[in-house]
């Protein structure tokens, strides 16, 4: 497990030490999990389909999918 102090810089702000390497996106995340998720937006990937019959949509994140 990380420790929480080694995240924050100067006043207990959360350094975000992973960047966005898509042109001209500058976001950057705290996690490499955050950023994977992030990454999904420029890709179009879309992994989650709806489980009811019939029904075309498709998700990015399997919570979203759940929610729907």
């Amino acid at each position: 497990m990380s420790d929480p102090a080694s995240d924050t810089g100067l006043a207990g702000v959360v350094k975000r030490k992973y960047s966005c390497t898509h042109p001209g996106c500058h976001k950057c995340f705290t996690t490499s999990g955050h950023l994977a998720r992030h990454n999904r937006i420029h890709t179009g990937e879309r992994n989650f389909s709806c489980l009811l019959e019939g029904c075309p949509s498709k998700f990015s994140r399997q919570d979203n999918m759940m929610q729907h």
